[in-house]
């Protein structure tokens, strides 16, 4: 009998471990996702009314469906929409990741060099309080598009799409401690906005690392570039990537402090290769965690489930990073331990104040 119940408990175990909930349509009230309640799997596109605000709960997963249900319930942007699963915000996003709790966006299947999805679509009023933290998303063409709004986007990962982000329409988008790596055609592109990008690490991008409209106005400061494929900036402020002076590392800056040099991260080759000459050690293959996070280029090779699924060690920084200590020195961006900002997603603060309704 205890073997019967026993046998019973592990397979309600078994069965709410593997819970899901399928979403899409319209959303027309204040929502709640959580952990416990996921994976979502958002079948058919999703908008988020004006008159409502969805808030995801740290550690949430949503998978995206490759190819959406028939729906005419949500309007289309244009044909890449239509084809793809999309979601459009009207009313309030709030993303509430942690570092060491992740939300994720990402496709049910991921193809290599093709983007599954279109992303997540800013729509609303400039003054709409729409927060993604510790976010990730790969796989869509383009993985935040701010169209008028203002999102405030932090420490964020966006890889492996199409574009990482997109400004569009007097969008003030604010964009901190994240990186934007491994995207296909450019890691931001911007076009008649004036976003703000501080303490970032833009890397890798097959393309450029931003793309502008020779007239967009962007406020670029205190962050890192590097390995992008056909150059980091395309129709920019010309002063960007100018090398001026150099910073207190010792590294070469533009005007705006930006850096271009290997970011180092923990567990890639640049990471070996500096501990082999810091205590003069052969290299050995095991050291080498992660040779993906020193390519250049992604070369559109098949790639294993584990550079591009979420990773709470992905592009954290080795001890031989020049991003350590690198980033904006004013004290709302200093680190958890009250040390001046790290670049990218180990940096700046966990928590800053929200104006989001209902919290």
């Amino acid at each position: 009998m205890k073997s019967h119940k026993s046998l019973i408990s592990i397979l309600m175990i078994v069965f709410c471990s593997s819970a899901e909930k399928i979403v899409g349509g319209i959303i027309n009230s204040d929502t709640k996702w959580n952990a416990e309640d996921g994976p979502y799997i958002v079948e058919r596109d999703l908008l988020i009314s004006s008159s409502a605000q969805l808030t995801i709960n740290p550690g949430t997963k949503i998978l995206i469906r490759n190819h959406p249900l028939p729906d005419t319930t949500v309007y289309q942007l244009n044909h890449i929409d239509s084809a793809t699963v999309s979601i459009k915000v009207e009313g309030t996003l709030i993303c509430l990741g942690r570092k060491d709790q992740r939300t994720s966006f990402l496709p049910l299947n991921f193809l290599p060099d093709k983007y599954c999805w279109y992303g997540i679509v800013f729509l609303n009023k400039e003054e709409t309080p729409n927060e993604l933290t510790g976010t990730e998303i790969a796989g869509a063409y383009s993985a935040v598009s701010a169209i008028t709004s203002n999102p405030q986007i932090r420490l964020s990962i966006l890889e492996y799409n199409h574009i990482g982000i997109s400004c569009f329409d007097k969008s003030k988008a604010s964009v901190y401690n994240c990186v934007i790596a491994r995207n296909f055609a450019s890691g931001i592109l911007v076009s008649g906005s004036n976003p703000r990008f501080v303490n970032n690490i833009i890397v890798f991008n097959r393309n450029h690392g931003l793309w502008c409209d020779g007239m967009s106005k962007v406020y670029l400061e205190y962050n890192c570039f590097y390995g992008n494929h056909d150059g980091d900036f395309l129709e920019c402020d010309p002063e960007f990537g100018v090398l001026v002076k150099t910073n207190k590392r010792k590294d070469s800056v533009d005007v705006f402090n930006n850096i271009f040099t290997d970011p180092v991260f923990a567990g890639s080759v640049s990471d070996s290769l500096a501990t082999e000459r810091d205590y003069n050690l052969p290299t050995l293959k095991f050291r080498v965690k992660d040779t993906a996070m020193a390519e250049v280029i992604y070369e559109g090779k098949t790639l294993p489930e584990s550079i591009w699924k979420t990773s709470q060690s992905k592009y954290q920084l080795s001890r031989y990073s020049p991003c350590i200590d690198a980033g904006h020195p004013g004290e709302s961006y200093k680190d958890i331990d009250g040390s001046r900002n790290d670049m990218g997603i180990g940096g700046g603060p966990e928590f800053v104040s929200r104006r989001s309704k209902g919290r």
